[in-house]
């Protein structure tokens, strides 16, 4: 389930969350006043006013989610590799653009990892595009009409790096985007086409490796309002 805010016309990130996962998306600039714990406040003590809100925004967005599990505001740390410290027994994920900001969270017994995403549609230029996609996503993209290309680019850019985010505290192991590829499936006929807000990604050997066993990786993406958000979890299989 997604919360909204009143005057937000974020709808569209409702199809994101898998059962047992719930999301929370705010407008920045609409977000009502919120308060930060001290603890909190001295992790952005430094920081602009912007910053500053954005943050307070993203936190606020996170206790929501974590309220719908019955779960008290309490501050919410940073742990050793700069990501959130969720209340033991819970996972999540916090992110945000210039305009939005949302937070999703799960139970560790059934959701193990979770990365959530959301990107600026038409910030993607062709030298950063060079860094972020592997030679056959950048192939996919040769291969569809101009007016098409940031779309999927961005949504293959997203959908990294809520991988990364869902990957790293659980293997401990920085990767880089190249280490993993986003079937975008647009002219390729090997491969799998992301069907609705579906999207499968092949992890490179390295990841593959480091993978537990009983481990599978789902991943969604959705756009609206010039936004692409994605969100990556593991499932246990038996």
């Amino acid at each position: 389930m997604t919360e909204l805010h009143a005057t937000s016309s974020l709808s569209w990130l409702e199809t994101l969350p898998p059962v047992g996962v719930e999301l929370v998306a705010m407008p920045v600039a609409a977000a009502p006043a919120v308060t930060l714990f001290p603890e909190e406040l001295e992790l952005v003590g430094d920081a602009v006013a912007k910053r500053r809100h954005e943050f307070a925004t993203g936190r606020e967005c996170a206790r929501r989610a974590l309220a719908r599990f019955g779960l008290p505001p309490a501050p919410l740390l940073r742990t050793a590799g700069g990501g959130v410290q969720w209340p033991a027994g819970y996972t999540g994920s916090v992110t945000h653009s210039d305009a939005v900001a949302a937070a999703a969270v799960g139970a560790v017994a059934g959701v193990p990892g979770l990365g959530l995403d959301v990107e600026e549609l038409g910030r993607l230029r062709d030298a950063l595009l060079k860094r972020i996609l592997t030679p056959a996503e950048l192939t996919v993209l040769q291969a569809v009409p101009e007016a098409d290309r940031q779309l999927l680019a961005t949504r293959a850019f997203c959908a990294k790096e809520a991988l990364f985010k869902c990957l790293q505290p659980l293997l401990n192991h920085w990767f880089g985007f190249q280490e993993a590829e986003v079937l975008l499936g647009v002219g390729v006929p090997e491969r799998t086409e992301a069907d609705g807000d579906q999207l499968a990604i092949r992890l490179g050997p390295g990841l593959t490796d480091l993978m537990p066993a009983g481990w599978r990786l789902a991943a969604r993406c959705a756009s609206g309002d010039g936004l692409v958000a994605a969100i990556v979890w593991v499932e246990t299989v038996s």
